[in-house]
């Protein structure tokens, strides 16, 4: 999808500053009144390419982004374009970020889980060997050994 013509010709810095609403609070999101994606992070239109807004302002402010390196947002706005709000990462570092925010999705939660919340905490408290309880749900006997050794499902078995 191309940029409707407001900002035809403009520069990468002119499309920031245009799309950017600066709230008075010096520490508050910025938010990206422009193009968004399905995911909901802003974009931008540059030399023919599409880009993150977040990736354009941190790239503007701070200089050339590493390669397999992410800019990530501590607001957790996606959005958000303040550069005060964004740090390089690498895909650990935002799984991590993620993880410790509670912003991972977990258990039946995941989109390819083959297994339910109740199910994963029946395999658990299962006192039946794992080749027998395998039987019973669509996992592999590692799988079933990953949980009830408090491995994977850990959200739910550790405190159990």
């Amino acid at each position: 999808m191309t940029e409707k013509m407001p900002t035809l010709g403009m520069s990468l810095n002119e499309k920031l500053d245009y799309y950017t609403s600066k709230p008075i609070l010096y520490d508050s999101c910025w938010s990206w009144t422009g193009p968004i994606t399905s995911e909901g992070y802003g974009k931008v239109n540059h030399g023919g390419k599409q880009i993150g807004a977040h990736r354009a302002q941190w790239a503007r402010d701070n200089g050339e982004i590493p390669k397999g390196i992410f800019v990530c947002h501590i607001c957790d706005v996606k959005h958000c374009v303040n550069p005060n709000h964004l740090f390089l990462g690498t895909p650990a570092d935002n799984i991590l970020d993620a993880a410790t925010k509670g912003r991972m999705r977990r258990g039946e939660g995941q989109p390819h889980s083959k297994l339910t919340d109740a199910q994963a905490i029946a395999i658990f408290n299962d006192p039946r060997i794992a080749r027998e309880i395998a039987k019973d749900y669509p996992v592999c006997k590692t799988t079933i050994n990953e949980i009830k050794r408090g491995r994977k499902w850990t959200h739910l078995t550790q405190n159990t």
